[in-house]
């Protein structure tokens, strides 16, 4: 038997399902209104009366890939909401006569910008989850800062975290997480700010306040590692034969089987066995740069002569083979087929901002700076 609550449950459920019929399509590349539309499983006559019943095709406008058109089918009416990647949302409805109505557009709006900060005392991870930051927004940031430093090594006891996060709504509802829109990194003897810009196109990027991007051609590490166990040097004394050689690149120690990935995109030039230095993969960047990854303990099978990488690919995982003392990425950074200091080397920016785009982000720099120094106010 049933108890009524069940009971009950059920028929509000049966009821709802009968009542309601919701259809979501997300508009690809190329698509049409009218095809979109025809995707809803509507018939020829129904997108007729859509489109020419209504003010649908001035109201939606231009369609973009992402965008989402939702038609909701419920007993006394039949609803099209339209969505777009930028935020514009307009609903239409179309009563049991045929009228169809634009209802006020909805509001899509920013409407929780807050201040986030914390001290490092442990890391990264569990001082910003004790401040209540999720992981996700954790992660975010250390990607923002990916090409500036590493988190795991960089950050010190005392280090502050300064965060501006903005969160949209629609009617009430939070459409998506917080999203990063400023950064601050407080060191004993460095600041790092991060500032999101949005330019004309909707590409979202991140730069410090001088305009530059904080995207670099390169990625400064190949690696997660521990430590650096051998720097770059002209000069050194060799572990295993002794005596001074030069080590034209830096050794960088992680665990057996740590995934190593390329520092930027580029075409493979070789990758095997390559005398001392074992299982080694080498990566030609344009016609000037390369990079060299050596000792590994495998190479991924996609990985051969010819193969193009992006920037952040894993390409094999950390190992000792050839002349290595133990488990240790050995990474070269050469130009014109000049080795280069790894660690040191000023590695180039994407496009700086400049004018009229400089100049907004510096204004909304101004705007998160004052929202920080007005938490530190008063504390």
């Amino acid at each position: 038997m049933w108890h009524w609550k069940s009971l009950l449950i059920f028929l509000c459920l049966c009821s709802w399902a009968l009542n309601a019929n919701a259809t979501e399509v997300i508009v690809q590349k190329g698509d049409t209104l009218t095809g979109v539309l025809k995707k809803t499983k509507l018939s020829d006559f129904e997108v007729h009366q859509w489109l020419y019943a209504s003010n649908l095709v001035k109201e939606i406008g231009r369609l973009d890939p992402g965008d989402k058109i939702k038609l909701l089918t419920e007993a006394n009416d039949t609803q099209l909401i339209y969505q777009s990647t930028t935020g514009k949302v307009v609903k239409f409805i179309k009563l049991a006569d045929g009228t169809v109505m634009v209802d006020q557009p909805l509001k899509i709006r920013p409407v929780k910008r807050s201040f986030q900060g914390f001290s490092i005392k442990h890391s990264l991870t569990v001082d910003g989850r004790a401040a209540g930051l999720s992981y996700n927004l954790l992660q975010a940031l250390a990607d923002i800062f990916a090409w500036e430093m590493d988190f795991s090594r960089d950050l010190k006891d005392g280090d502050q975290v300064q965060l501006i996060v903005e969160q949209k709504e629609l009617d009430g509802r939070y459409l998506s997480p917080p999203e990063i829109v400023f950064a601050k990194i407080v060191q004993k003897n460095k600041i790092r700010e991060a500032i999101r810009h949005v330019d004309a196109d909707g590409h979202i990027g991140f730069y410090n306040s001088k305009g530059q991007s904080l995207v670099r051609s390169f990625l400064r590490d190949p690696l997660n590692y521990s430590r650096i166990s051998s720097s770059f040097s002209l000069h050194r004394q060799h572990p295993v034969f002794g005596g001074l050689r030069p080590h034209s690149g830096v050794d960088l120690a992680a665990k057996r089987g740590s995934p190593v990935w390329a520092t930027s995109t580029g075409k493979v030039i070789f990758a095997g066995i390559k005398g001392g230095y074992g299982k080694a993969i080498i990566i030609k960047h344009g016609s000037r740069v390369s990079t060299l990854y050596a000792h590994l303990d495998r190479i991924c099978p996609e990985i051969r002569n010819g193969s193009l990488v992006s920037a952040k690919q894993i390409i094999g995982y950390v190992g000792s083979t050839g002349v290595a003392t133990g488990p240790h990425l050995h990474y070269e950074f050469r130009i014109d087929d000049q080795p280069k200091d790894p660690m040191a080397i000023d590695l180039p920016r994407l496009k700086p901002l400049t004018g009229m785009a400089y100049l907004k982000m510096l204004a909304e720099r101004q705007q998160w700076l004052a929202m920080v120094m007005s938490e530190y106010a008063y504390t």
